[in-house]
């Protein structure tokens, strides 16, 4: 299991980066964000695949 990650440095990086000025008060939600991405990719990662899975050519729900 990995460690909490602190987003802020990214969050400022990615804003300059497109060139949005980040205000005080979206910095909080946007870190919000990142941080529950993160914990929706360690859940993906954690799923155990065979090793001869491949990806789906096509999915239907």
């Amino acid at each position: 299991m990995q460690q909490k990650r602190d987003f802020s440095e990214m969050v400022d990086v990615l804003a300059a980066a497109v060139g949005i000025a980040m205000e005080d008060t979206w910095r909080a939600g946007v870190t919000a964000h990142f941080e529950a991405i993160a914990k929706a990719a360690q859940e993906v990662e954690a799923v155990p695949l065979e090793e001869r899975a491949e990806p789906a050519w096509h999915y239907e729900a």
